[in-house]
């Protein structure tokens, strides 16, 4: 056999000369545990420690294999994290591992469960224990004590939920009572106005009348007229504002009125008869317009009286509506000969009033009894004879229908 070393080429004992070098050992060494470690990284990392997150939400400190024994969930930390406060919306605030509490879906605290904790009501209307910050990080309403269980709640018509009863005042409604439900119990009706004739105890003056009498009583300033409308009511009614279910307020009373100009406001009331209540106006209402006295009230329930908006000449459950056009005597809306003739059959008894009294249209000079000077006064508003008149009447209208 010849030897390599008299021929052209190197002979294949170099390489092991060149692989004995032990600065070229390690390095090959390094190469192929890096290749190792890629090909089976189970393999290598099987004794290191992680933290696992087990079923319970706990976490314990195992080797990745350990961890899949035990049918947990690895965080990603190389060991379990000191526990703080998990916020989570679906359950009550635990003490979890920060990196288990993310897997749950929750948002881990910088404080523990045992601080503060108080009822907090849920955007999703759930009632659940936890910390004050868990509660203003999941978007929800703290309140002191415990969150109870669900009772039926009720607001609006129509609207009942089984909410806690925290969460049913957080939404402004009104428990119904320890094991209610919706589907049991449901909601009580809502209250309404009881449209009756207009007579003495009853919503006075009705909805839809239209007052005919004088405005004036110098010929210059509008001081006479409604100020003072009754409203009864189809059970006890109270205030809507600050929780629902306290006293009457004027607040609960709002005026409208068409034609654009600023409407009377409420400047008093008195429910000492409830559900007849009286409200004070700051002032007679406009001539030529339709004022709208509107009930924002609910009943010892909590359910709110329904408001259908402006039906026109139907009679709504949550509003009265009154005109005020001077001599409009037969109610249409203007002042014609006709109202002369009206007047004439009411003074006289042939017709009886569309509703309330037949002084409430033939008492002009409104001293609360008719006598010959109402017809004197009623020719004087027809022409515009002042006083009493701060206009002449005659061919007027309101300035639309009954909203």
């Amino acid at each position: 056999m010849s030897d390599c070393r008299f021929r052209d080429r190197p002979c294949s004992g170099r390489i092991l000369h060149a692989a004995s070098n032990p600065r070229d050992l390690i390095t090959s060494a390094a190469v192929l545990l890096i290749l190792l470690c890629a090909a089976f990284p189970a393999a290598v990392r099987a004794g290191d420690t992680v933290a696992c997150c087990v079923a319970d939400g706990g976490c314990v400190d195992a080797t990745t294999q350990d961890c899949a024994d035990l049918g947990g969930t690895p965080t990603g930390a190389p060991e379990c994290l000191e526990p703080q406060a998990c916020c989570h919306a679906a359950d009550d605030c635990r003490n979890l591992d920060p990196g288990c509490c993310e897997l749950m879906g929750g948002l881990p605290n910088e404080d523990v469960c045992e601080t503060e904790i108080q009822a907090c009501c849920l955007e999703d209307g759930n009632c659940r224990m936890m910390t004050l910050r868990c509660c203003q990080r999941l978007f929800g309403i703290p309140f002191p004590g415990v969150c109870g269980q669900r009772q039926a709640c009720c607001r609006f018509p129509g609207e009942c939920f089984d909410l806690h009863p925290l969460c049913c005042q957080d939404a402004a409604g009104t428990s119904q009572g320890d094991g209610t439900t919706c589907a049991v119990d449901g909601c009580p009706p809502p209250p309404f106005v009881v449209h009756g004739e207009g007579l003495p105890g009853e919503t006075r003056p009705c909805s839809g009348y239209i007052d005919p009498r004088g405005e004036s009583s110098n010929g210059v300033d509008l001081d006479r007229g409604i100020s003072e409308i009754t409203i009864v009511f189809s059970e006890p009614v109270f205030a809507t504002f600050g929780g629902g279910g306290g006293p009457l307020t004027t607040s609960n009373f709002a005026v409208g009125e068409t034609g654009g100009g600023v409407p009377p406001v409420t400047a008093s009331i008195d429910a000492t008869n409830n559900p007849e209540i009286k409200v004070t106006l700051d002032r007679p209402i406009t001539p030529g317009e339709w004022t709208t006295i509107f009930a924002i009230v609910q009943n010892e329930s909590g359910v709110r009286i329904e408001n259908l908006g402006d039906l026109g000449a139907v009679d709504e459950p949550d509003r009265v509506d009154i005109g005020f056009l001077p001599c409009d005597v037969d109610q249409d809306g203007a002042v014609s000969p006709f109202d002369l003739l009206r007047f004439r059959q009411l003074v006289n008894e042939i017709v009886s009033p569309a509703c309330g009294q037949i002084e409430d249209y033939t008492d002009m000079n409104r001293n609360l009894d008719v006598d010959p000077f109402d017809l004197l006064v009623f020719r004087s508003l027809v022409h515009g004879v002042s006083p009493p008149a701060t206009r002449a009447w005659a061919g007027e209208a309101l300035s639309g229908p009954r909203p």
